[in-house]
């Protein structure tokens, strides 16, 4: 085999060799600097800038660098699958991606053309997303979901946080005008554990149902009616030792059902029911209240025989056709007022008084 040995080789001028038909090399050429198309392969790593509009990039590009961005129109080859990496300041693609493993990023996916609204990796294991500018949503690394909030609810309820904006906060649920809208409280994964508790709304009758041990308990009416499955109907009575006397004082916030422990005192005794926000306030007119008051006694002479609501004088009509004269000797007395709101601070009131004794 022959070989020609040579350090320079030199046109007639002294320029570089011009080969217009081409030269063929085998083995290794090395150049410091090289211009047109190349064809084959290149082993070894290629530093400087690249550039080209046209063709496509085949083979092992492990050692490619360079300053500018690279734009990239095909990759074909399925040698970029190694764990090499293509650094750059831009990869800009056009078409669709497709990616087989993970994709690494620092901090967040921004929308081209819309820079404040993005995906973030704003902390270990947390996600959020971000419109205008600001946090919208975000995932902790206990898995609860916030929104509009970077602030936890109360800690046994705080899978789902929602903060308003301005005002009013909620959640609407949207269904069919044959659907039923649901919130189930579950304790399993099967049967009725799926909705041991529950509210649903029924659309095609709108009434909404209350359950409770997977069963519907309570039931309001598309009119307002109100519908109990059976099961106990508990009112708590509040439990007075000041005893009533010529000027008794019944706040309604305390319930509507009152018991005196204390021996009603005076004669001729009346009775105030007020509330906190007033009992004209709280009824509008066509409202009704039952109160009931019930007190300890020990002589006749005690007894109770007016009202007033919110400190003004109220009419009663008692049952019977009088208002009582006497109190029980022992035992408890106990007086109803049903209180019908006609106007505003007036009111028909149907009073009657049951003694035990």
């Amino acid at each position: 085999m022959s070989q020609i040995n040579v350090d320079i080789i030199r046109s007639r001028t002294g320029t570089a060799a011009t080969c217009d038909k081409g030269l063929v090399v085998s083995g290794v050429t090395t150049a410091t600097s090289f211009a047109g198309a190349l064809t084959g392969d290149v082993t070894g790593n290629v530093t400087g800038n690249v550039s080209g509009s046209s063709g496509s990039c085949t083979g092992n590009a492990a050692g490619l660098t360079g300053t500018p961005a690279i734009t990239v129109g095909n990759v074909t080859s399925t040698n970029v699958t190694n764990s090499k990496q293509i650094t750059s300041e831009h990869v800009n693609v056009t078409g669709i991606s497709t990616l087989g493993g993970d994709v690494s990023i620092a901090d967040k996916i921004v929308h081209t053309g819309d820079t404040d609204t993005a995906i973030r990796f704003s902390g270990a294991d947390t996600i959020t997303a971000e419109t205008g500018g600001s946090e919208r949503l975000r995932i902790d690394s206990s898995g609860r979901v916030l929104i509009n909030t970077t602030t936890a609810g109360e800690a046994t309820s705080d899978t789902l946080t929602i903060k308003t904006l301005s005002n009013h906060a909620g959640v609407t649920i949207r269904s069919s005008t044959s659907g039923n809208g649901c919130i189930y409280f579950a304790d399993g994964t099967a049967g009725n554990a799926q909705y041991r508790g529950f509210a649903e709304y029924v659309h095609s009758s709108d009434l909404l149902k209350f359950g409770t041990a997977g069963s519907e308990r309570l039931r309001i009416t598309s009119t307002g009616g109100l519908s109990l499955n059976n099961g106990e109907l508990v009112e708590r009575c509040y439990i007075n030792s000041t005893a009533w006397s010529t000027t008794g004082t019944v706040n309604l916030d305390n319930g509507m059902v009152q018991y005196n422990s204390a021996n009603l005192a005076g004669t001729t005794n009346t009775l105030d029911i007020i509330s906190g926000a007033g009992i004209n306030t709280t009824m509008t007119t066509g409202d009704m209240m039952s109160v009931t008051c019930i007190t300890a006694v020990n002589a006749a002479t005690a007894y109770i025989n007016n009202i007033t609501i919110d400190g003004l004088a109220a009419t009663e009509t008692w049952v019977g056709g009088s208002a009582p004269t006497d109190g029980g000797t022992a035992g408890v007395d106990t007086y109803a007022f049903n209180i019908i709101k006609t106007a505003a601070n007036t009111y028909t009131v149907i009073a009657n008084q049951v003694k035990t004794s």
